[in-house]
């Protein structure tokens, strides 16, 4: 259910966000392969209206004609590739792919929910099928122009034009499952798979050089060089962001230029931007800047143990369990009679939060009556027109800005953390600065206290955590003389004695402890 409940239930942006993927054919094969390979396809989509052998007949001479140049295509060429095309199944979208909770199933539900239920998936699997058959034409270009004859292709040669389109698909069918994709590892990994697929690719020996340094520019190109990054299954991208942020650059200010927006945020980010004046995080959406999930909370270390181990499955059980309380409640209360919790038309709404396609019908009706664009957690992101509204609920895009939030809330974690252990040990070595002069050792005491504030420099401690610091260090050692300089020179100070505040406190330290 958790395929369904992200990706099913009639989620329109699933198909933008599955022929994406043509970027990476695109990047693998080239310009030249995959432009055929694209053209050869559009035929084929229009041969879904109508294949009769007539019509066929027409198509390939279409084909032929090379509308695009540089195509290559020779008569009989485009339906000998329909052919095989046809014959492989590959065209139709199943169970088979990775992002499938299983091949295999118990209804549970009933052959006509399961019938809603699969036809919920329609937008994903005609995304992925747009994909498909354009790495498989892709493929069939690139493995025709490598022979050396013209005839009907060999039996081994058909193979390896399957294997070949199935490596331009980043192999998301079940048939090349790894490992990490079976059994215990297969929870937390379902919705990893195209980002772990990919990383093998990058890491492994399936591409050259020039294919890896071909992708990484399309990358580039298509959703910026820090997204690009991504492809390596590490969160490079979202930690070049993060540098990016503490550095001061913001997306789409007047101060960068043409090519730096370029270079950073890709050029159809770029174009929006230049339509509607809007930055959508394009990058993010379509290129996964930040890698594997996995490795990226584990880094971060803000997600609990559960999350990261059972991954999505998890969230989306924790969550709807949560939106379930009410109910709970709303029976409880019925069943006592106190009448003490009251039914109210968020705990209706709130349970289909998890539901990515119902959340943004939901928002998208919401911000059209009140311009307002919310959140999962119903907080205020912004105003919103009706048009940017709708193209976001369809793209599954956001604002750039806000997608920057996870950013600037990874930087603010970590100098928390920093100014914590730095406060900590400034704390440790203070303590022992105060026992060495107790004991009359002041040169010892010195070193302690300079050891201590080198540690508050470490950590970037702010001036206006020193009283915290301070305080607790002096726990147990403080006079009633110590605690009133220390308020009168940290506490709710005004701005006009603020220098004179700090020069004042820092020489009362001196006089007492010793060189800072």
């Amino acid at each position: 259910m958790a395929y369904h409940t992200k990706m099913g239930l009639f989620a329109i942006p699933q198909l933008l966000v599955q022929a994406s993927t043509y970027g990476a054919i695109f990047g693998i094969a080239g310009p030249d392969k995959a432009s055929a390979g694209a053209k050869a396809a559009l035929f084929h989509m229009w041969s879904r209206v109508n294949s009769s052998p007539e019509i066929l007949d027409h198509l390939d001479s279409l084909v032929a004609g090379n509308i695009v140049p540089g195509s290559k295509w020779l008569p009989g060429q485009w339906k000998e590739a329909n052919s095989l095309f046809t014959r492989s199944g590959m065209e139709h979208v199943g169970n088979e792919h990775i992002f499938r909770d299983s091949t295999n199933y118990y209804d549970f539900f009933g052959s006509k929910f399961q019938g809603f239920l699969d036809a919920g998936t329609w937008f994903f699997r005609e995304g992925e099928r747009q994909v498909r058959t354009g790495a498989f034409y892709t493929a069939y270009r690139e493995v025709r122009d490598e022979l050396t004859h013209t005839g009907p292709l060999t039996a081994a040669e058909e193979r390896a034009v399957l294997n070949r389109a199935d490596l331009l698909t980043i192999n998301m069918s079940r048939a090349s499952a790894s490992m990490i994709h079976k059994g215990a590892f297969s929870v937390p990994m379902q919705f990893m798979s195209y980002t772990l697929r990919m990383s093998e690719l990058i890491w492994g020996q399936r591409l050259t050089n020039v294919e890896k340094a071909r992708l990484f520019a399309t990358y580039s190109t298509l959703y910026g060089v820090p997204a690009a990054f991504g492809l390596s299954g590490l969160p490079l991208g979202d930690v070049i962001n993060k540098w990016s942020q503490e550095s001061g650059y913001v997306t789409g200010s007047p101060e960068n230029s043409f090519l730096n927006n370029a270079i950073t945020e890709g050029l159809p980010a770029l174009g929006l931007s230049l339509v509607s004046g809007n930055w959508y995080n394009v990058g993010e959406r379509y290129a996964n800047p930040g890698g594997i999930s996995v490795v990226k909370d584990v880094i971060r270390g803000d997600k609990s143990f559960l999350n990261i181990v059972v991954g999505a499955p998890w969230s989306i059980a924790s969550n709807v369990y949560a939106s379930v309380d009410p109910f709970l409640q709303m029976t409880l209360s019925a069943v006592r009679g106190d009448g003490a919790f009251k039914p109210k038309m968020e705990d209706f709404t709130e349970i289909f939060s998890e539901v990515n396609s119902a959340f943004g019908a939901l928002r998208f009706i919401g911000a059209m009556n009140s311009h307002r664009w919310l959140n999962k957690n119903e907080a205020y992101e912004g105003d919103v027109s009706t048009a940017n509204a709708f193209f976001m609920t369809v793209t599954g895009m956001s604002s750039t800005d806000m997608s920057s939030l996870q950013g600037k809330g990874w930087t603010r974690e970590q100098e928390k953390s920093a100014q914590d252990l730095g406060i900590k040990r400034f704390i440790k070595e203070a303590q022992r600065s105060y026992t060495a002069r107790e004991q009359g050792n002041v040169e010892q005491a010195d070193d302690y206290m300079r050891r201590a504030w080198t540690w508050m420099r470490w950590g970037g401690v702010p001036p206006d955590r020193f009283a915290e610091a301070i305080a607790s260090s002096a726990h147990g050692y403080e006079t009633i003389l110590d605690r009133t300089n220390r308020d009168y020179y940290t506490r709710h100070v005004s701005p006009e004695r603020v220098e004179g505040a700090i020069s004042g406190y820092d020489q009362t330290l001196q006089k007492k402890y010793g060189t800072q």
